[in-house]
């Protein structure tokens, strides 16, 4: 099976990298960052409102992206 083009990895191979994944050494910025965006969740899940500001949004939402990436660059070497 292939998405975009690409082989879709087995569910043998998503395990697998599932648990490279995990043993993956980010940095504590890294996890600062997940914390963060899961207290934004919570907040916009939980509370009446949910204020941040557009520079801030830009600001998470490329941290995000980044760290994304990272994941995916990960999972990529588990794979290969």
């Amino acid at each position: 099976m292939t998405e975009g083009g690409r082989r879709a990895a087995s569910a043998e191979e998503l395990a697998l990298a599932d648990e490279e994944l995990r043993a993956a050494r980010f940095e504590a910025a890294t996890s600062r960052l997940v914390t963060r965006l899961q207290k934004y969740r919570e907040e916009a899940d939980y509370s009446r409102s949910f204020v941040i500001d557009e520079a801030g949004v830009r600001e998470e939402l490329e941290a995000a992206q980044a760290l994304i990436e990272r994941i995916r660059v990960e999972i990529g070497r588990s794979l290969a």
